[in-house]
């Protein structure tokens, strides 16, 4: 039932080899792949403390968070060569918000950011428990009994140790793909390409090999080794994020007035730019960051009192000092703009007019974020609707003779936490041995997977991250006909099994299931196994690398 501690220790160590290979891979071809074209300014993403902060100028955000960008943007530059405008970029915003505050407009309480597309299809992708990454229930390495309906886009990688239904328990590694993953080589994942290719996406490929190399698990990837190969075709329409009916939904309802605080900030600051009568912001701003090229290093130099806080806190650490650093900042910027509003030369006029412009950019805020939670309950609803796959296997038995599985696969979401899974199959023997007393029909199957999710996996700690631990309970049937009437068969098979799946990092997943069985293929012995693997979706490590960029 449990492994000895040699053979745990070595699948340890092709496990990580395989994350090691995996990653390496992911890595190279990540190099190729063109980003999103969501914004024209480059993000600066906020570390450390974690704080829901898109850092690009434009955004429009609280004072304080400006603030902190600002921050984050003059630390991390300090050794890196960088754009000056990254440094001084936020200072337009700060100024109309300090600004604000001095005349007594509100200040925007919501955030909603140009990369909200972005964001809603990498939780949605992370937050998946829909795609089969293991190997069948057919395998002697298997942690399925109930097959999934879904499959990975890109790639999907599995390394699992144990059989659910087979004598002979073993450590197999199961590759799947697409037709749409091939013609991302070059020209990159985008939205446009996916637009255009999205339905290659309807098949799934996948092929399941023995391992005999415990030291190099992908050496193992070999005709000789080839355990189970399939195909699995969706009949139901896309019903992902990326789907043509959610960029259809997010054009029409929702990306306009997404759009609309990005413009607001912009027309705010241009205007305050043209109240500034006194010349006070160019003033400010160079008292705040003097930021210049140094042409023979090609790195960013701050002068002035924001260098002097950098020097009296050299000690510091980077988390410590971006928000000492805010702090500062808050504070003269409530001194030198918000608490001198009637000395920086701004006519009733002019403050009126200000004062205009921002609550009209709280409005497009509330009508952003209001846009966003319809396309939401819409993904929601979408993601509801049933899925359905057909599947055919071909299995290379050592036990038998080689056999094809046809099988028809159906998924219904039944609420937000809770997924049903039905699988119904045959099997027909290619070259049946009447020796074996085989006939064509090899066997009938069913099965049935109730599965739920317990919350976001503690380990999931990327923003945009949503990934699940999720638990489930599955039963399956099986009439094996070529065991009728034989002493020291069953013919009728039927097992149960618990399962828990843990998310540990991007992608990366240990499913742990323990199976119950009333015998097995060629024996009348019931058993109870534990069998353990390592699963990983590319699709969602792929989307998050892509969020991150």
């Amino acid at each position: 039932m449990f492994l000895s501690r040699s053979k745990r220790v070595r699948l340890r160590k092709q496990c990580l080899r395989a994350i090691a290979t995996l990653l390496a891979t992911l890595a190279t071809l990540s190099c190729g792949r063109a980003q999103t074209p969501a914004a024209t300014v480059a993000p600066v993403q906020p570390a450390g403390p974690k704080q829901a902060v898109t850092c690009r100028p434009g955004d429009p955000l609280m004072l304080e968070d400006f603030a902190y960008c600002a921050a984050y943007a003059v630390v991390h530059s300090r050794n890196k060569p960088r754009d000056a405008s990254e440094v001084t970029g936020f200072f337009d915003a700060m100024w109309v918000l300090a600004l604000s505050k001095g005349v007594g407009s509100e200040a925007v309480n919501n955030r909603v950011n140009d990369r909200t597309m972005l964001l809603l299809q990498t939780e949605q992708e992370t937050k998946r428990t829909d795609k089969q990454i293991g190997a069948s229930a057919s395998s002697r390495g298997s942690t399925t009994l109930a097959e999934k309906a879904g499959f990975a886009d890109l790639l999907g990688l599995a390394i699992e140790n144990g059989a659910v239904q087979k004598e002979v328990s073993g450590s197999t590694l199961t590759l799947s793909t697409t037709p749409y993953a091939l013609t991302t080589i070059g020209g990159g994942d985008t939205a446009a390409h996916y637009h255009k290719f999205g339905e290659l996406t309807r098949l799934g490929l996948s092929a399941t090999f023995n391992i005999s190399d415990q030291q190099n698990v992908l050496a193992n990837a070999t005709r000789r080794q080839l355990a189970e190969w399939s195909a699995k075709f969706r009949l139901t329409a896309d019903a992902s994020a990326r789907s043509r009916a959610a960029e259809k939904y997010w054009q029409t309802s929702v990306v306009s007035k997404v759009s609309a605080p990005a413009a607001a900030i912009s027309q705010t600051a241009a205007a305050a730019s043209g109240l500034d009568v006194s010349g006070r912001r160019d003033q400010i701003e160079r008292k705040f960051f003097d930021a210049q090229i140094d042409a023979s290093t090609n790195q960013v130099r701050i002068k002035g009192y924001v260098q002097d806080f950098l020097n009296a806190h050299a000690a510091s650490g980077d988390d410590e000092l971006v928000l000492a650093l805010r702090d500062d900042l808050l504070a003269h910027l409530k001194e030198d703009i918000t608490d001198q509003i009637n000395s920086l030369g701004l006519d009733q006029k002019a403050k009126a007019k200000l004062a205009a412009l921002v609550p009209s950019l709280k409005d497009a805020q509330v009508s952003a974020l209001g846009a966003v939670k319809d396309f939401q309950d819409f993904l929601k609803s979408l993601s509801s609707k049933p899925v359905a796959s057909v599947a055919y296997s071909n299995v290379r038995d050592t036990t038998s003779s080689t056999y094809s599985v046809f099988k028809f696969l159906l998924e219904k979401t039944e609420s937000d936490v809770m997924q049903l899974d039905f699988n119904a199959s045959a099997s027909l023997y290619s070259n049946p041995n009447p020796a074996l007393n085989q006939q064509r029909v090899r066997d009938y199957a069913a099965a049935l997977d109730w599965s739920g999710k317990l919350g976001r996996s503690p380990f999931a700690t990327m923003e945009g991250n949503e990934s699940q631990v999720t638990f489930s309970f599955s039963g399956r049937y099986q009439r094996l006909l070529e065991n009728r009437h034989v002493p020291g068969k069953k013919a009728d098979l039927a097992s149960a099994q618990a399962k828990l799946e843990i998310p540990l990092f991007a992608g990366a997943t240990i499913p742990l299931s323990i199976t119950y069985s009333n015998a097995n293929e060629i024996s009348t012995k019931d058993r109870v196994r534990f069998n353990f693997g390592l699963n990983f979706d590319t699709d969602k490590l792929y989307q998050l690398l892509r969020l991150s960029k």
